[in-house]
């Protein structure tokens, strides 16, 4: 599976890494972009084990990718569906 780990503190991002396309069993994903997104996010220090008690987890698992076919710009957008896409 694909995934992605997204931590935040009182709303604001301190990590998130993640994969576009799955290449290993889901478990494994998202344990290992868990990890990543406390230690090894280029924007933030490493995640400081006293700063646990504070940071939301939130873990996003990607559908396999799939060709959108539209018209033009506006079929595009038409198309798109917000929380979905």
């Amino acid at each position: 599976g694909a995934s992605f780990v997204t931590l935040t503190q009182d709303d604001t991002l301190r990590g998130c890494i993640g994969s576009l396309e799955a290449r290993r069993a889901l478990r494994d994903d998202v344990a290992s972009n868990a990890r990543a997104a406390a230690r090894q996010d280029p924007r933030f220090p490493a995640l400081a084990s006293t700063e646990l008690a504070r940071t939301a987890v939130e873990v996003s698992v990607l559908a396999p990718a799939a060709p959108l076919i539209y018209t033009d710009e506006a079929d595009f957008y038409a198309r798109l569906r917000p929380g979905v896409d």
